[in-house]
């Protein structure tokens, strides 16, 4: 090209003026400063008159560092109740955390020292969730193997707990491989009730409960779940309550 030994860029060909952008840490500071608590907010500020010359009206697209407006803006929720800062849910940072592939706690807090976690997501989860869901790092990160449905609730019944909340006061002496919230960890996968956990509760011979189910003469499972008059002895999920015990099917436990 006859201009190859002066090229220096389109903006020196031009004539405009290189621009050095802030650092994401001295925009977001920046931003924060400005109090904007929204990306509309930003969008406005970048418009008007008063918008610097060194600051991306883009920083989404502009700064490798971004996560999410939220996290530049520092827009926490704030509970005026509780005077507490408001975190997702423990299954979303759970989810989190194995969608970044994140095996160990140490690993976790450097994520979050290093700004890779959402405003929203905690720093410390094993506080946060205390109460709330968490069972211990294991879970958190995805690494516990459980036993099935079945030979979990197998070790529950053999406890011989009535009621919830002796489960729940004694869930941190459970082995490694029984989850603290079954009812969590088992959803689709054979969790009924806490009833059927606990196996408190003594249900009728298969063929007892289901003659009981034909006489009452349902034409469909709809039915069967909205009958509020079932007997405690008959269980609302047979299914599951009489999976390898004589169950075959929904028709057959019904009698059509």
């Amino acid at each position: 090209m006859l201009f190859d030994k002066e090229w220096v860029s389109w903006s020196d060909w031009l004539g405009f003026d290189k621009v050095t952008y802030l650092s994401y840490e001295e925009l977001s500071f920046h931003a924060q400063s400005l109090g904007l608590k929204s990306q509309a907010e930003w969008n406005e500020y970048a418009n008007s008159e008063q918008f610097p010359k060194n600051i991306p009206k883009a920083p989404q697209v502009v700064y490798k560092e971004w996560i999410a407006w939220g996290n530049f803006l520092g827009t926490y929720e704030f509970d005026p109740i509780s005077h507490k800062f408001v975190f997702c849910d423990y299954e979303v940072a759970k989810q989190i955390a194995i969608d970044l592939d994140i095996k160990n706690p140490k690993a976790w807090y450097a994520a979050s020292k290093a700004g890779l976690l959402a405003s929203n997501v905690p720093s410390a989860p094993n506080e946060t969730y205390k109460d709330n869901g968490w069972t211990g790092w294991s879970d958190f990160l995805g690494n516990r193997q459980y036993l099935s449905f079945e030979e979990a609730r197998n070790y529950a019944w053999s406890l011989g707990f009535t009621k919830k909340s002796q489960w729940d006061a004694n869930k941190e002496n459970l082995p490694e491989n029984i989850p603290r919230t079954p009812q969590k960890v088992y959803k689709n996968k054979g969790w009924a009730d806490w009833h059927n956990w606990l196996g408190h509760r003594q249900f009728l011979p298969f063929k007892e409960a289901r003659n009981y189910a034909r006489s009452l003469g349902f034409s469909g499972t709809k039915e069967w779940f909205n009958f509020a008059e079932r007997p405690k002895n008959i269980p609302k999920y047979p299914n599951k309550d009489y999976k390898n015990k004589g169950w075959i099917d929904w028709f057959d436990w019904l009698g059509k």
